[in-house]
């Protein structure tokens, strides 16, 4: 399908959503926005996931596509190598990302990429819709869950931590998140609100700037936004433009321990970053850009300890973690 509007790549990591992703694909095919090319890459799930997803793509109905790439791992890899792996294969000129259990509401990518092109901005997330698990085709989905009063939102909590209750109503947890900071990029060093990379919308000079994802396993996508921060701040669009599926017999406390653990080592990445030399975004939280006001919220939020330990490390002239590198063997930052 040709066009003369900006390609955008929309690429799905699926992994044992044998039940979702068939709606997952239904969903970018049905966007009003027509020049699109669909990226499935399943990690080598023991369901029929991939299965189901490329009998479809077989047929007429990829026609709708600009282009199709639907493949499986030899192994698994982790999803954020499957987002890295999009990323190379990647061709548009705008790049979406959408999980394989979740959907975009049908006016999702004209929508962005007109408020990107309108502002002159880069990146993008929307307000989100948490909906049940049942998938559609049973004829008992629970649709979007009821509105109830916004939670507070914790610092220093990646959403693998945060109960399942607490995701009621969540486009006015990021609303009033958002509009309390003094910029955004101080709202999201308290909480990953975007809530997942599947929300992540961008121009892909601007993913070639912040790089591959790192490998942390919950939070990888929270450390995504925290270096986006770092080049520009993201544009947050309220419109609930993407449903975002819940699954009320996982526990999230399973995840705590390991989300503690990454959560500091994403925050000192981030002090780390800006302990000695002012972002290319002149918003971004840092002593630099913000004195005064940035070792008062370092302090408000009980981020001292991380703040502090980047601090000593930087004077001493050591480095205490890895900072984010590309997979091994690619080492050049995504197309």
């Amino acid at each position: 399908m040709g066009s003369t509007r900006p390609l955008i790549s929309v690429i799905i990591p699926a992994y044992r959503h044998q039940d979702f992703i068939l709606e997952t694909i239904d969903s970018v095919y049905r966007q009003t926005y027509p020049n699109i090319e669909l990226i499935v890459l399943d990690d080598a799930s023991p369901d029929q996931t991939f299965q189901r997803a490329d009998a479809i793509l077989q047929t007429r109905y990829a026609r709708r596509f600009s282009h199709v790439i639907c493949q499986q791992n030899s192994a698994n890899h982790g999803a954020h190598a499957t987002l890295n792996a999009g990323l190379r294969v990647a061709s548009g000129d705008y790049i979406a990302i959408l999980n394989s259990d979740d959907a975009f509401q049908p006016s999702r990518l004209s929508t962005l990429l007109d408020h990107l092109q309108s502002t002159g901005r880069r990146f993008a997330f929307t307000g989100v819709v948490a909906t049940g698990a049942v998938p559609a085709s049973t004829g008992a989905s629970t649709g979007p869950m009821a509105p109830a009063a916004a939670p507070p939102v914790p610092p220093a909590a990646n959403n693998a931590a945060i109960p399942f209750a607490d995701f009621s109503c969540l486009v006015l947890r990021q609303a009033a998140a958002i509009a309390a900071a003094p910029a955004i990029g101080f709202a999201l060093l308290q909480q990953n609100l975007a809530i997942t990379s599947g929300n992540f919308f961008g121009h892909r000079e601007l993913f070639r700037q912040v790089g591959w994802f790192s490998s942390l396993r919950y939070c990888h996508d929270w450390d995504y936004l925290l270096r986006v921060v770092l080049h520009e701040d993201p544009l947050f669009v309220s419109t609930p433009l993407y449903d975002y599926r819940l699954h009320p017999q996982n526990s999230f406390s399973q995840y705590q321990e390991i989300a503690t653990i990454e959560t500091e080592i994403l925050l000192r990445r981030y002090f780390r970053a800006v302990a000695t030399t002012a972002p290319d975004n002149p918003d971004a939280p840092s002593p630099q850009r913000w004195p005064r006001v940035f070792e008062a919220f370092i302090a408000s939020v009980g981020y001292q300890r991380f703040w502090a330990a980047e601090r000593h490390c930087y004077a001493a002239g050591l480095r205490t973690l890895d900072a984010p590198s590309a997979p091994r063997g690619r080492q050049q930052a995504p197309p």
